[in-house]
């Protein structure tokens, strides 16, 4: 009788599924009806995309040339010597060596590598009156005050100043209220450099167009007992005219300009 059974569940199995036999697990788990399934279409195969591996870090010793690093500015913008990172405000430094790199003799010169500052000049360098952002003046009260070590130049000839001896030179951009009423648009500190330990001398001499030459010197040192360091820059300066007044026939720009500056540092022992 078992094998009776046996048969004929065997058989309902074999009659009810169309599938082979082998495919039919009893009746605790019937299979269920596989769906048919359209062909996927055969398009064109898409293209291989090579993906290159991302290229791997530098290190810091193998870093392209021509990394600057600056490392710490110091500026008295504030009157006092502090980081120029922890300024708030608009300020572009200049070192000596930056001048001299870049061949400037006057504060006009340099004014080219300035941002919002523009130094106007007419013939005579009493005519050069400095602008930032558009805020400036002409003759009188000046709007951009130039400092030398903290004191202002008032005079017209002050703005347009030859650049010598300086350790740097700061712009500052902006109304400057710690530097009074006279720097509404901004403030042009020359801060020269301090004698040194080592007796130094330079001489300068250069010739151009209009009859121009100029000759400059200076001396930084010891002067005598120890702890007395002296400095002093000189320069000379002539050319000739090239503007004519059409009513009188004169030449109206010529120059005969002498400029100097002297410091004596004491350090006590």
């Amino acid at each position: 009788m078992p094998s009776l059974i046996f048969t004929a569940v065997a058989v309902a199995c074999s009659m009810d599924a169309p599938w082979p036999l082998a495919l039919c697990q009893g009746p605790e788990s019937p299979l269920e009806p596989e769906v048919a399934q359209d062909p996927e279409p055969q398009g064109e195969p898409e293209p291989e995309v090579e993906i290159e591996p991302d290229p791997e870090p530098v290190p810091a010793a193998q870093a392209p040339d021509g990394v600057v690093d600056l490392g710490e500015v110091i500026v008295t913008a504030r009157k006092w010597e502090e980081s120029l990172a922890g300024v708030p405000q608009s300020v572009t430094t200049l070192t000596g060596d930056d001048l001299d790199a870049a061949g400037a003799r006057t504060v006009r010169d340099i004014s080219l590598q300035v941002p919002n500052l523009l130094v106007t000049e007419f013939t005579a360098r009493r005519l050069s009156f400095p602008y930032v952002r558009g805020i400036g003046s002409g003759q009188g009260e000046p709007a951009v005050t130039t400092y030398i070590d903290g004191v202002p130049q008032l005079s017209t000839g002050g703005s347009n100043l030859p650049l010598m001896g300086l350790e740097r030179v700061e712009f500052l951009r902006g109304p400057q209220p710690m530097y009074g009423r006279n720097s509404l648009g901004g403030v042009i500190h020359l801060i020269t450099a301090r004698p040194g330990d080592e007796a130094t001398s330079t001489h300068e001499f250069t010739a151009g167009e209009h009859g121009f030459m100029e000759y400059g010197l200076s001396y930084s040192g010891p002067l005598g007992s120890d702890g007395v360091l002296f400095g002093i820059e000189g320069l000379r300066s002539v050319r000739n005219g090239f503007t004519r007044n059409d009513l009188t026939g004169n030449l109206v720009d010529s120059r005969d300009m002498y400029f100097g500056r002297a410091q004596l540092l004491l350090e006590p022992s």
